[in-house]
């Protein structure tokens, strides 16, 4: 018995032995197939098949411009503080949404000493979305980063800002500096909603990326500290870290958590630029005396929206800028015979109809006469995280 006691104790033994070696290999292969990936990258950066691919960390000397279509980027993450080994039960992939915001109410104040404008508005999410994959790399690993259009977004233009600008990216780089620890990720982030459309695309993504870290890495941190750092990217970024419904006053930093109404909408979606510093500035001429009324945003929020009830104080600003966008108003009103309003700094337009059907109608019939991108939508939360294959985390309330 002791002696088959000691020829087992062999066997498993050398199982143990080869097992460890197995591991050792596997291991080498994963290594030497990511080495390959990166240098496949190498080779298409060189023959034009990609945007842009940094070695050694930072941002290429070309600044990263898209060429219309995607913008690609490798950042070296953070080398700060020990190197942490990720747990075998973390998730590896997350998947989540970056929703549009309209406006349903927007007062503004006059500019302060700091450059900046108070506000109280009524922000509501809606089903306009961007996707975010988020895919955790290996502690040595850099960030890697592409951006493009959803084959079907309404509304494309080219994609050709420098990368360290983007929102997504300054929101992963803004988490690594403030937890001092590098977060290095494989993003893929494919846009729906129009830039520069007053809808909140880049401000919904930063927000997005930061629930999608918090998520991945699994941080565990509070959505209220997401919110005050989200304030550094942009004033409609804290809102958006936990959408829904909201009364937002101050520069972006005061949320109230408001009953989200369904609420169906068409937008209407034109080429037409309002740059936000430019409108802001009509804004001051028009109206330097503005004083912020957050009484009738609450009146508004209070109840069902009802066609004719959103306000927004910058509309008339939007329509100095552009006149183009006040012709189409007018055009959209009378095929509507409904109110039509801005959203935000524009440059979108937008109609609250009364049902599904009636908004799937009069988007149809826009786009049919008017020759302009038009969609049916309809408020509604942030849709939860979804993390490798498991079911969705919940969102929490403000």
């Amino acid at each position: 018995a002791r002696g088959r006691d000691v020829e087992i104790r062999a066997l498993l033994s050398n199982k143990r032995i080869k097992i460890t070696a197995i591991k050792h290999e596997l291991l080498k292969i994963i290594g030497v197939a990511e080495d390959a990936t990166e240098q496949l990258s190498i080779v298409r950066l060189k023959r034009g098949e990609s945007c842009c691919v940094k070695r050694s960390g930072g941002v290429s000397a070309s600044d990263c411009h898209g060429n219309g279509t995607i913008l690609q980027v490798r950042v070296k993450s953070l080398r700060m503080g020990s190197v942490r080994r990720y747990s075998l039960t973390m998730a590896s992939l997350v998947r989540t949404t970056a929703p549009a915001k309209v406006n349903l109410a927007l007062s503004v104040g006059a500019c302060l000493s700091s450059g900046m404008h108070p506000i109280a508005s009524c922000m509501t999410t809606v089903r306009l979305e961007d996707d975010l994959e988020v895919k955790r790399l290996a502690h040595d690993r850099m960030s890697r980063f592409a951006i493009e259009w959803h084959p079907d977004a309404r509304r494309q233009t080219e994609i050709n800002w420098p990368i360290r600008k983007d929102l997504a990216v300054r929101a992963h780089m803004l988490l690594e500096e403030k937890l001092s620890r590098p977060l290095p990720i494989q993003l893929r982030l494919r846009k729906r909603i129009p830039v520069g459309s007053g809808l909140g695309g880049g401000s919904s993504n930063a927000a997005a990326m930061l629930r999608a870290l918090d998520a991945l890495f699994e941080l565990r941190l509070r959505s209220e500290y997401l919110e005050s750092i989200a304030l550094e990217l942009g004033s409609d970024v804290p809102f958006l870290v936990r959408g829904g419904c909201a009364i937002v006053e101050g520069t972006g930093g005061a949320l109230e958590a408001a009953t989200q109404h369904e609420t169906h909408l068409v937008f209407v979606l034109p080429e037409v630029q309002c740059p936000t510093a430019e409108v802001y500035r009509a804004f001051d001429a028009l109206r330097s005396d503005a004083r912020v009324d957050p009484a009738r945003v609450r009146m508004l929020a209070a109840s069902r929206v009802a066609p004719h009830a959103p306000f927004n104080d910058l509309a008339d600003a939007a329509l100095a800028v552009a006149p183009a966008l006040a012709e189409l108003r007018t055009r959209v009103a009378q095929i509507s015979e409904l109110p039509v309003h801005v959203s935000g700094s524009g440059s979108t337009l937008f109609v609250v109809c009364d049902s599904a059907v009636h908004a799937d109608t009069l988007a149809a019939a826009i786009e049919m006469r008017l020759h302009v991108p038009s969609i049916a939508t309809v408020t509604a939360p942030t849709r939860a995280i979804e993390v490798d294959d498991e079911e969705p985390s919940t969102t929490l309330p403000y």
